[in-house]
């Protein structure tokens, strides 16, 4: 999976291209996603363009949050659909990975 990444600070922001997270794509965005963790464990998941997350995408990003977690990192999420955040906040995830209105407000939530 090809992301679009933004330095801010010292700060990972890496957009999700596809309009799904799901069993299709989630191990692609898995191994796609460990480099850059690894690379940067402070990440914002940017999901601008994501419609549709499954339980493979929901662990894919549980996956993805341990890895950074383990680096002494944090991964938090942005412009999630209003359905998302209803599915994150369904499964208490929401608990787990703090989601953000926007990109700035996720990249700032970091200096706290």
């Amino acid at each position: 999976m090809k992301f679009d990444r933004e330095r801010i600070g010292n700060v990972e922001v890496i957009t999700i291209p596809d309009n799904t997270l799901d069993a299709t794509n989630s191990p692609e965005f898995k191994r796609d996603i460990e480099p850059i963790i690894k690379e940067n464990p402070r990440a914002v998941l940017d999901m601008i363009h994501v419609r549709f997350v499954d339980s493979s995408g929901c662990g894919a990003i549980l996956s993805c949050l341990r890895k950074a977690r383990a680096e002494k990192g944090d991964v938090k999420m942005c412009n999630a659909a209003e359905e998302i955040v209803a599915l994150f906040k369904l499964i208490r995830l929401d608990r787990v990975i703090e989601i953000h209105k926007s990109k700035n407000v996720a990249v700032k939530s970091f200096s706290n």
